[in-house]
């Protein structure tokens, strides 16, 4: 299989706003207050949120609720642990493959704060209250010559309903043993 490399400002859509935050920062530090490029800078943003008790309480409640005995809910407790925070919407197998990198990436990004000494914890949430099954119940694969095919999942008979709790029918496994 051959593979390129395309810069992000080449993709369609692209703004310049978008490439010159990734390539000339400088040009963009008046919007943003600082570079991503910079390791120190997520420290201290992160120094800056004030985040009320109460509410700490009431998330650490609400994921609990979900995930319990989790002991990065236990950390996240604790007043001035931050969160690393990102989402996706739900995709069959996991969706884009982006999904996956936000959330290594928040787990990195935790992980490097909590090493320059400030606790933090990684939260990836999935839009699992979606109702766009036309994006959420389909995904591509590669075939056994490299080829991309899309494999979706036919949409529930009536109403418009979350696209979280249901289940993969049998007729993508299929398609998946080809």
């Amino acid at each position: 299989m051959r593979s390129s490399a395309i810069a992000w400002q080449e993709l369609p859509g692209a703004t310049s706003l978008f490439a010159d935050y990734l390539y000339q920062p400088a040009k963009t530090i008046r919007f943003y207050g600082r570079s991503f490029l910079e390791p120190e800078a997520y420290r201290q943003a992160a120094l800056e949120i004030e985040y009320p008790e109460a509410r700490r309480a009431a998330l650490v409640e609400a994921l609990a609720s979900r995930n319990p005995g989790n002991a990065s809910l236990e950390l996240l407790a604790r007043p001035g642990t931050v969160a690393v925070v990102t989402g996706q919407q739900v995709g069959l197998f996991t969706g884009p493959a982006y999904s996956v990198y936000k959330a290594l990436t928040a787990v990195k990004l935790a992980r490097r704060l909590t090493e320059q000494g400030l606790a933090a914890v990684p939260i990836f949430w999935l839009a699992s209250e979606d109702h766009d099954f036309e994006e959420a119940g389909q995904c591509w694969v590669l075939d056994a010559g490299s080829q991309p095919v899309r494999i979706a999942q036919a949409p529930p008979a009536g109403a418009r309903i979350p696209v979280g709790p249901l289940p993969v029918n049998g007729r993508v496994i299929e398609e998946l043993g080809r």
